[in-house]
């Protein structure tokens, strides 16, 4: 996903995002460079040790085929709460709820945007519940997304390989995805930083090949006006 991607996805959203000012992006900065996206297994090692942080959400993007007319649109993997972190509205149906759909087993489940919604079913109210194809793998559509900026389809990144077939997102070290996270109640962006660096320290004695020396996570507040990635207009 380019960052211009993300800006406009990420715009989409901001009216209702909650409690800004403890929402951080994350990037990997390490000796001589930093990178604006982390390997998802990365992520869920800091997302697990981490107490800096209250909860970690995910992005990525791609491509995809939609329906029997083979549509090629943008879709969305992002973690089951990333609605609940980032802000949205279900305009009709529900968004994503955590528990169910970061159950192993869940059953494949996606949202449309509110833009292709009304262009590609007519707005149909009868659209929520019904079993569509996804790059040839039904999925079920439980909400539309407001607005939903210029994607046409979300669905949670842990059902990415069922709709992605043979992609190895999820178990690849050389893989990324876009990261925010909330930091915990009287938590600062520093201190945050330096418990990531700490705990790479300890990533990279398990995987010395696939983290960097001296690596650690930037946490950049979105609420900052001069932040890169701003959730300011």
């Amino acid at each position: 996903m380019t960052l211009t991607a993300f800006r406009l996805s990420l715009r989409a959203l901001t009216p209702s995002v909650p409690d800004p000012d403890t929402l951080v992006r994350i990037e990997p900065y390490f000796a001589g460079g930093h990178s604006s996206a982390i390997a998802w297994p990365a992520l869920q090692f800091f997302a697990a040790n981490a107490r800096s942080f209250r909860s970690v959400v995910a992005e990525t993007g791609g491509s995809a085929i939609f329906g029997e007319a083979n549509e090629r649109v943008r879709i969305e993997f992002v973690t089951a709460n990333y609605f609940t972190e980032m802000g949205g509205r279900a305009l009709r149906g529900h968004l994503f709820i955590p528990v169910i759909d970061s159950a192993p087993g869940a059953g494949a489940v996606a949202l449309l945007s509110q833009h292709f919604w009304e262009r590609r079913l007519g707005g149909e109210a009868s659209a929520i519940g019904q079993t569509f194809r996804v790059n040839g793998m039904p999925v079920t559509v439980i909400g539309i997304l407001e607005g939903g900026a210029n994607s046409a389809i979300w669905m949670p990144i842990l059902q990415q390989p069922y709709a992605v077939q043979g992609n190895t997102l999820l178990q690849d070290w050389t893989g990324s995805v876009i990261a925010h996270a909330r930091l915990a109640p009287g938590v600062s962006p520093a201190a945050a930083e330096e418990e990531t660096r700490a705990l790479a320290v300890k990533l990279r004695e398990q995987r010395p090949s696939d983290v960097w020396k001296d690596e650690f996570l930037r946490a950049t507040p979105l609420s900052r006006p001069d932040a890169e990635h701003s959730l300011k207009p």
